[in-house]
């Protein structure tokens, strides 16, 4: 509903309303106030306010005298909103047209129907240095996965809106030289300092391009990660995180500026002597489509349930990382508690999460399910009830952005979470959403939800709506353009740079014959980023070991169910001897008809070759082949090995693998020689969108 005529027409004469939470209605109905809201399409809502206004004569009169009180826009109000658009589209800052220029306007839009409409011209003020608009924005990325989505597909997404190209490319890649040179800006995204990184920054420099570190995460700042949840990782990590945040920490100061996801972020930047704006993180458009076919299944299938709802009411933490058990304690004694007294909830854990003593007794009220891909990731979203996002109160979780509000809010399911800045930005308090902070706090807010199913539902079609209208890709774009461009304009105006902020080793690098070939190159190499033509399926990013070194005659194998149709990729992870070519490699699919412990069975179906070359540590190598067109649901088995070595001196490369776990589901389907060992390969899945164009949801039931 856009509007709703007869909303206003009740109002205007006095009448209280009573309407469901879509739209229109409800941008002038106030519940309480003048009228009462219930969750639309809840039958038992509807007959609760009902029976309010029926039963309370002091809410009846109250109501009525807040309709009578609203007021309700007139033609002349509604000709001023329209001029001041007009007024805005024709450069006049302050959105006065005179007499007649809507008329004019109207007229000139049916002469000009076929003209590319363009944004208003605006006016420089003096002395303003003026450069020319954005035509290429190069990304490089240190990281991949989730961030990479959302700090780099998304807002390259964003940027096409506006006409802008855009190129993404790992901070190893060889060909990066000549992308910066292409480049009207580059964003480095989470990029470690190493002397690759410092030459090709120097490059850019000399160029004159500007250079704008990006991070959602306050991973520049030695003191901010918290010592406990350092403690948390195996010692070898631990000395991994200290190392790398100071590596982000020169990166980021060998950049001109800063783009980051919250304001806390782009003040502890500001705190390392580097300016910066915000662009807050939202969701794709695949993501938003994959998210509403997921709510919508799932609706229908609640619809043709003959046995109607089960009662249960199921609360959801899904991890992505493992070092959130510090994050899921803030809200361990409120669970506990709650399950103990309340019958009807159960909880469901995802991903990589080891929990305290206070639930160690309640297993059986307890589901998990592995780290999912995101697409599964909305389709299991769609089944809970209520999304939980506790956070620690400290700098590091202050810093954190929105996004676990935004992936609930897209299935129209509520989300209560800690008053982080980023939470109270984008939830309100009691109506798109909850706050909470203390165990009390988080109980009462649990407990009054599990008892509410309207409140639920109210709460998450109110976050739904949010997400539809604010968080989606055109809803950014401008802004993002303004912020790009406010950047680009500074960096234009700067004359010089401190000498505090280039990385001083590197200081005299500064051309392009700098960067060294391939044979001298240090730190560079292969790394095959996700795909934008396809979505991610069944996949085991997580890794704390390795394979033997892949000589030859070894075999390393994965045995997994694969999530979607036209499963057309596959991923895994490698280590190798620094300073060394890998060799070829060849992985090989098959149908797999054998026990999960036995030696697999089956035909091959598809075979790949992994080239030879300088790869990067921890790289992913990606094996293509024809998409398999009914693979969803079925077991696979595929497994790696060296091909032929046309070179004696190449490194034997490892496979990362993922064994000891982190309290999920212990990781399965490793093979050594086709033999069943225990834990998983690190691997990662993925299929083509159907081919009418529409995005399916794995593990989603179509429509009855």
């Amino acid at each position: 509903e856009s509007y709703s005529l007869v909303t206003r027409e009740a109002l205007a004469a006095g009448v209280p309303v009573i309407t469901s939470d879509c739209g229109g209605p409800q941008e002038i109905v106030r519940s309480g106030v003048n009228g009462l809201v219930f969750a639309t399409g809840d039958t038992d809502d509807l007959a609760a306010q009902m029976r309010h206004l029926v039963l309370e004569p002091s809410l009846r009169a109250r109501l009525a005298a807040g309709a009578a009180a609203t007021p309700i826009p007139t033609l002349a109000s509604q000709l001023d909103q329209l001029e001041r658009v007009y007024g805005e589209m024709t450069g006049d800052e302050h959105g006065r047209v005179g007499r007649g220029t809507i008329a004019t306007a109207l007229r000139a839009n049916e002469r000009d129907t076929g003209a590319t409409p363009v944004a208003p011209r605006r006016e420089s003020a003096p002395g303003a240095i003026v450069t020319a608009p954005l035509r290429r924005v190069l990304f490089v990325t240190g990281i991949d996965g989730a961030p990479f989505r959302y700090r780099v597909t998304h807002l390259r997404e964003q940027l096409r809106l506006r006409g802008v190209a855009s190129e993404a490319q790992y901070f190893t890649d060889p060909a990066l030289p000549a992308s910066i040179a292409a480049a009207d800006m580059v964003i480095v995204y989470r990029v470690p300092m190493s002397d690759w990184v410092g030459r090709w920054l120097a490059h850019a420099r000399a160029l004159g391009r500007p250079l704008v570190f990006s991070c959602d995460d306050l991973v520049f700042d030695p003191a901010a990660t918290p010592d406990d949840a350092l403690a948390l990782l195996p010692e070898n990590q631990r000395a991994g995180w200290r190392t790398h945040v100071e590596r982000y920490r020169q990166t980021l100061r060998a950049c001109d500026a800063f783009l980051g996801t919250t304001e806390a972020l782009v003040a502890a930047a500001a705190r390392a002597g580097v300016r910066g704006v915000v662009v807050r993180n939202t969701l794709g458009a695949a993501e938003l489509t994959i998210a509403e076919s997921a709510r919508h299944a799932a609706a229908c299938r609640a619809a043709a349930s003959t046995a109607g709802s089960d009662g249960i009411v199921r609360l959801a933490y899904l991890s992505g990382t493992t070092m959130h058990d510090l994050d899921f304690a803030v809200v361990a004694p409120a669970l506990a508690a709650l399950l103990h007294h309340e019958p009807r909830a159960r909880l469901l854990l995802v991903g990589y999460l080891r929990t305290g003593t206070e639930l160690a007794t309640l297993a059986d009220r307890i589901d998990r399910l592995p780290f999912l891909a995101w697409p599964r990731l909305f389709a299991t979203l769609a089944e809970v009830d209520v999304n939980l996002a506790p956070l620690r109160m400290d700098a590091f979780s202050d810093a954190k952005s929105e996004v676990k509000y935004l992936e609930a809010a897209a299935v129209a399911v509520p989300t209560v979470g800690s008053p982080t800045a980023a939470f109270r930005h984008a939830i309100r308090d009691g109506v798109n959403g909850v706050l909470a902070t203390t165990p009390d706090e988080w109980y009462r807010a649990l407990a009054t939800l599990v008892a509410d199913r309207a409140r639920r539902r109210r709460l998450g079609n109110a976050a739904h709506a949010d997400v539809c209208l604010h968080a989606a890709p055109a809803a950014h774009a401008e802004a993002l353009l303004a912020a790009l461009a406010e950047l680009r304009d500074a960096h234009a105006s700067m004359s010089d740079r401190t000498a505090a902020a280039a990385p001083a080793p590197l200081a005299a690098a500064g051309s392009a014959d700098s960067i060294p070939c391939a044979a001298e190159r240090d730190g560079s190499g292969r790394y095959d980023l996700e795909p934008e033509d396809a979505l991610p399926g069944t996949t085991q990013p997580a890794r704390d070991g390795s394979s033997p070194a892949l000589v030859s005659g070894l075999i390393v194998g994965q045995r997994f169910r694969a999530a979607s149709d036209d499963f057309c990729r596959i991923d895994v992870c490698v280590g190798r001897d620094a300073g060394t070519a890998a060799p070829a490699l060849v992985l090989r699919v098959a149908m797999d008809q054998g026990d999960e412990n036995t030696a697999p069975n089956g035909r091959v179906v598809r075979e790949a070759r992994i080239t030879a070359g300088p790869l990067a540590e921890d790289a992913w190598l990606a094996a293509e082949f024809a998409p398999i067109a009914a693979s969803a649901e079925r077991e696979f088995y595929f497994w790696v090995e060296a091909a032929e070595r046309d070179d004696a001196t190449a490194a034997a490369v490892v496979l990362r693998t993922y064994t000891h776990g982190w309290g999920e589901t212990p990781p399965a389907g490793l093979h050594l020689d086709h033999r069943p060992v225990a834990g998983s390969l690190t691997f990662r899945t993925f299929h083509r969108p159907a081919r009418d164009g529409a995005l399916t949801v794995p593990g989603a039931s179509p429509s009855p």
